[in-house]
Parts: C-alpha cells; structure tokens; sequence
C-alpha cells in the first residue's frame, strides 16, 4: 500500500513540476523510454534555457529555487535528472532490483542486447547520455540511491591514482561538501577504488 501511495506522489511531483509555468524557463521534461511493463523513465534537464551556450523533495527542489547557488547552477549548467530510475522496482516493493532480478547498478557494461532484455532502464540511461555528449562535456555524473548495508551520506568514486592530471578529481567535490555540510556528509566513508565486482556501476 505505501508503495502505491509514492508511486502516485511522485507521477503527482512530476505533473506539479510540468504544470508549474514559472518554472517554463529553467526546466523541461521529457520521457527517455519505458521499463520493462511500460512504466516511463523521466528525465528533467534543468538549466538556464536563455543563455545560448551548448557547454554550460531534496536537489531537485534546491535546483529549481530561487537561491543565488541554484540561479548559478543553471547558468553555467545543463542538469540532466533521471528522479527514478527504477520504476518497476519500486512499484513491486524493491529498489534495488528490476523485474527480471537484476541489480541496476551493476549491470552498465552489459551489452546492448542483454540490456534491451533485461534492464532496458539502464539502455535508457545510457543511450541519454551518448547523445549528451555529442554536444556537451560532461562535468559530473552523480548516481544517488540507498546502500544496502551503509548508513549516512557518503560518495563513491574511481581510482585515478596513475594520471597526475586527474588524481584527484573525483575526491574534490565530497571534500568541499562535506566541509559545508559535515552533518549530512561522512567523508572518511567515501571510497575511491573501483573493485571487480562493481565494475558494472554507473
């Protein structure tokens, strides 16, 4: 029942956010593909749609506001939210896995075949992003979803520990954020070292 309940919530959030006409200028909305049982994967891209530039309830919400951070954002950004990425998982009760038992974030280096079959979210996912950087870099790609064991707010990240250039490039961002905001972030958490059995992460 309660998983029905924030299922309805968040088609609701969406269609507020849609609806919302003072928010036609930094927001658009657009369906990236379908889940397994036809459940549609959302994507919002957030940013300042005036500014003529191709390489420019929590985020989303801060995202949108009306902060002096947030307006800054979107001027030098294009945001690119996927708010579920899961639908059939979350609507059957579990978060973690699709339909067909597949754990969604260890399934990005299937090919194209299996995750058309198997977890077409990911294929989705995948496919945005290719068509993103045909004209855009990417800066940052962030994946937040709950641990199964860990709790607190912490950031993973890869090991770039042989490219003086890009050493630490990952870890700059969860540094300075968890010195703004040491109650939410737990940096001595973070981890920085892809091993072989997440090697299929996003």
């Amino acid at each position: 029942m309660k998983t029905k309940i924030f299922v309805k919530k968040y088609k609701s959030d969406i269609d507020t956010l849609k609806k919302n006409n003072s928010l036609s200028d930094i927001l658009t909305h657009e369906v990236i593909g379908e889940s397994l049982i036809k459940n549609h994967i959302d994507l919002l891209t957030i940013t300042n749609k005036k500014i003529n530039n191709i390489n420019k309830k929590g985020f989303i919400e801060f995202i949108l506001g009306k902060s002096e951070e947030a307006k800054f954002l979107r001027n030098k950004y294009i945001i690119k939210i996927i708010p579920m990425l899961n639908p059939d998982g979350v609507i059957t009760g579990n978060s973690r896995c699709s339909l067909t038992g597949y754990d969604l974030n260890r399934c990005w280096r299937l090919s194209k075949k299996k995750l058309l079959k198997y977890s077409p979210e990911i294929y989705h996912a995948i496919e945005m992003i290719q068509k993103t950087v045909v004209n855009n870099d990417i800066e940052m790609f962030v994946d937040m979803h709950g641990h199964s064991r860990k709790f607190g707010t912490f950031l993973y990240g890869c090991n770039n520990d042989d490219n003086d250039k890009n050493r630490f490039k990952e870890r700059i961002f969860p540094y300075i954020f968890s010195n703004y905001y040491q109650q939410f972030i737990y940096y001595k958490r973070c981890h920085f070292n892809i091993e072989k059995v997440k090697e299929g992460t996003g």
